[in-house]
């Protein structure tokens, strides 16, 4: 399993002081702390479903903080870094029980079948300016 915390409010704050350089540096400067949570850095992380789900739910940027820390829980239950790949190919969609759940495109679906990962379970928990999220993969029955 892996349980991955994501702080909202201030962009530097919400993903971290350290985060937001690791950020900056991956994309080669494309990404800064200060836009990452701008439409455009939105954009670069979150489906347009992701972010209509958080803004209808009057929660948004807690919304959001839930969101990137299920993307971050998923690619650790894969054995991957934050950037390993597009992080809009990690959807977090809410299940028809209310429960959350991912749907996987393109790549993280490719990941997840390469790995055996049949079934990866989500829990998201938000306490003020903090948004937890548990991911839990369940393998196929051919890695048994």
């Amino acid at each position: 399993p892996a349980a991955v915390t994501a702080l909202c409010n201030d962009p530097e704050v919400w993903i971290g002081r350290e985060t937001a350089a690791r950020i900056a540096e991956a994309t080669g400067g494309a990404v800064t702390p200060n836009d990452f949570l701008g439409l455009s850095g939105r954009d670069r992380v979150f489906t347009e479903q992701e972010q209509k789900d958080c803004r209808e739910g009057g929660h948004l940027w807690q919304g959001l903080a839930g969101r990137f820390a299920a993307k971050e829980a998923f690619l650790k239950v894969c054995g991957q870094g934050i950037f390993a790949l597009d992080l809009r190919d990690i959807e977090v969609v809410r299940l028809p029980s209310g429960a959350p759940g991912y749907r996987l495109h393109n790549r993280a679906e490719e990941l997840a079948r390469d790995l055996g990962i049949g079934r990866v379970h989500l829990s998201i928990s938000h306490e003020k300016t903090m948004a937890l999220a548990v991911a839990v993969g369940e393998d196929t029955c051919e890695n048994r």
